[in-house]
Parts: structure tokens; C-alpha cells; sequence
């Protein structure tokens, strides 16, 4: 082979060799890109949805935290509104007044309350009613008064020996009176009498 043809056969083979090495790194730069492209999309990809998650975590915290403060404030209206309840009842069973007992007498009773006076043993109850009432209609007031007093017992501070009641009409005129004497109450609210047995013995004590 001569030198012309030597040399012409040696660069065909560099032309070769430089084409084969500039495939390969177009190539590799394919992959790379693709590869920074898949990189790209996954990394995105992951960091969206743990954005998403994260701001739809927050947004749930925040909910089940009102939902929390809702019970609370609701369990604190339920507590504020027991304890009110309960402050009423301690208010009652302190003590009924002579005022109080005379104001439930008038709420149950048909006539009219003229006057009550009260000492440490006794009271006196004075009340406007019917002339011809019955002895049935009459039995059926001294059932109201006895309700009541009954509380007056048991809550209040109520005439340690008796209650007398006197009824009179319009005019004024004497109709009848009736006593109630407290130990037969107490023995009524400790459960030793009827409710029955304590008007019947009432009744017993009737003048007219």
C-alpha cells in the first residue's frame, strides 16, 4: 500500500471513530435529559402531594379543633346550667320565709288569704271563703293547705306547735277553723303518716 493510500485509510478510520464517540454522547445526553426529566416530574410529583396533604392535614386539625371547642363551650352551657339549677334548689331548701308560704297559699287556694301571723310556736292563717261550700269542697282546701304547709315543714322555718286556720265570709262572719299541728306534718314527711291519714286527721279538727 503507498503513502497516499495509507494515510487516506487512516482518516476514514478517525471520521469512524469521531462519528461512533459524538452518537455516544448524544446519546448519553438523551438518557440524562430524560432522566432530569423524570427526576423533575417524580420529585414534583411528590412534593405536590405532600403539599396538598399537608395544607388538607392542617385544614382537618383546625376542624376537629373546633369541632372541640364547639362540645366544649356546649359542655360548659350544659355544667353553667346545672349549676344554676342546682344553686336554686340549695336557695329553696335553705329555707322557705312566712312570706313565701303565705304566697304558695294564695296560688293553690280558691279565696282570698286575709292575713297570717306567725309566732315561734303558733300560726294563725285567716282566709275568705264560701258559706255554703261543701264538706267535700272544704276537704279539698284543707288538702291544698296541707301541701303546702307540708313544704313550710320541711324547708322552712314553720310554728314549732300548730296552724290555725279560720275561715270567714265576705262580711266578715265566722264560717269555721281548723288546726293543723306540725308533729302530725313531720311524722307526714318522714313518711309515718299517708297523705290520706294527715288530711282525714285534719279534717277531725273541723269547727263550723
Amino acid at each position: 500500500m503507498d503513502e497516499t493510500t495509507r494515510r487516506t485509510a487512516v482518516l476514514g478510520i478517525g471520521s469512524v471513530l469521531l462519528l461512533g464517540g459524538c452518537s455516544d454522547a448524544v446519546d448519553s445526553g438523551d438518557e440524562d435529559e430524560g432522566n432530569g426529566t423524570d427526576d423533575g416530574s417524580e420529585t414534583d410529583d411528590a412534593n405536590g402531594t405532600d403539599d396538598t396533604n399537608g395544607a388538607s392535614g392542617a385544614e382537618s386539625a383546625d376542624n376537629e379543633s373546633d369541632g372541640d371547642a364547639d362540645v366544649s363551650d356546649d359542655e360548659d352551657v350544659d355544667d353553667a346550667d346545672e349549676d344554676e339549677t342546682d344553686d336554686e334548689y340549695e336557695a329553696t331548701a335553705e329555707g322557705m320565709s312566712s312570706d313565701e308560704f303565705v304566697a304558695r297559699v294564695e296560688d293553690v287556694y280558691d279565696g282570698e288569704v286575709a292575713a297570717y301571723d306567725e309566732t315561734e310556736t303558733h300560726g294563725a292563717l285567716t282566709l275568705v271563703g264560701d258559706a255554703d261550700a261543701s264538706r267535700l269542697e272544704l276537704a279539698g282546701d284543707v288538702q291544698e293547705l296541707l301541701d303546702v304547709y307540708s313544704v313550710y315543714v320541711e324547708e322552712g322555718d314553720p310554728p314549732a306547735e300548730q296552724l290555725a286556720g279560720t275561715v270567714e265570709s265576705d262580711d266578715g262572719g265566722m264560717i269555721g277553723s281548723v288546726t293543723v299541728q306540725t308533729e302530725w306534718v313531720e311524722a307526714y314527711n318522714r313518711g309515718d303518716m299517708s297523705r290520706a291519714e294527715l288530711r282525714d286527721r285534719v279534717l277531725e279538727t273541723v269547727e263550723t
